[in-house]
């Protein structure tokens, strides 16, 4: 039996930034959900590793491709920037945005203008662009994303078939 789809939805990646060198994340949001919904999301950024001389800022930019019907449109979802430090420690080396409508403050103190809170699609795919530092630097981040429909309401359900494994909250 397959994966139930909501594996798709979500997931955190590990990677090394080098500066000077833009780097592309896997994918890391994937839906086809065959019906519209309206989407809720979370993103962040932190960096895991410290740095002998920091300089600058690390950024994601998380793209965001969105499709209903027989349009699609791609856009960036949410910048986040967080200060390169030396010994990483919470909340210095971390950003995160929700759904949200009007600003969202980030840990990092970078505000980020989001005026939805919601989004309607039945296709969605999300990864990040990777960015920033000073020359010659490099350090280790986790980036990740997530979305959820605001409603999970499924036909199966009329008729107590549970393709997902979800019956009696397996």
């Amino acid at each position: 039996m397959a994966l139930p789809p909501w594996h798709l939805w979500g997931v955190s990646y590990d990677g090394t930034f080098n500066s000077g060198t833009d780097q592309v994340t896997n994918q890391l949001v994937k839906v086809s959900y065959h019906r519209p919904d309206s989407w809720s999301f979370f993103v962040w950024l932190i960096q895991t590793s410290s740095l002998a001389n920091p300089v600058g800022n690390l950024e994601a930019d998380f793209d965001i491709i969105l499709g209903l019907g027989r349009t699609t449109v791609q856009f960036v979802l949410a910048e986040l920037s967080v200060p390169i430090v030396a010994t990483p420690s919470y909340p210095t080396n971390i950003a995160w945005a929700a759904a949200t409508r009007g600003f969202q403050q980030t840990e990092s103190g970078v505000a980020i203008e989001l005026p939805w809170d919601l989004f309607p699609a039945s296709d969605i795919n999300i990864q990040a662009r990777i960015s920033g530092g000073g020359p010659g630097q490099s350090c280790g981040y986790t980036v990740g994303a997530m979305v959820a429909p605001r409603t999970h309401i499924r036909p199966d359900w009329d008729v107590r078939q549970f393709t997902g494994g979800e019956l009696g909250g397996s």
